[in-house]
């Protein structure tokens, strides 16, 4: 009679290992998204979450070192868009001859 219970308990163990890897690879690729909703999605439907885990490697690569895991104190992960903007230096364009002046409007009959 109990044993409908034991069978859940399996699922929802398998749902939150698949949830826990699509979060992580939604950290290490930086895709938008949420626990809760990793978790609603792998319950509804995990194998389809795994394809989606296995085709995100394939398609975009690896983006770090495969012999470091981004769980691992060594792992550094890339800046992100704004943080290397950020730190880039910048240049006046009159050091390589561009002329920044715009001139006046002048409008025509």
């Amino acid at each position: 009679e109990g044993w409908w219970a034991m069978a859940w308990t399996g699922y929802l163990l398998v749902v939150v290992a698949v949830a826990g890897c699509r979060y992580s690879t939604r950290s290490v690729y930086r895709i938008p998204g949420n626990v809760v909703h990793d978790f609603l999605v792998s319950l509804v439907a995990y194998p389809l979450v795994i394809c989606q885990i296995s085709a995100q490697e394939v398609i975009q690569g690896a983006p770090f070192d495969t012999q470091v895991s981004p769980l691992s104190p060594e792992y550094k992960p890339e800046p992100a868009a704004e943080e290397v903007q950020a730190t880039t230096r910048s240049y006046d364009p009159a050091s390589f001859g561009i002329n920044t002046e715009v001139p006046p409007y002048q409008p025509t009959a």
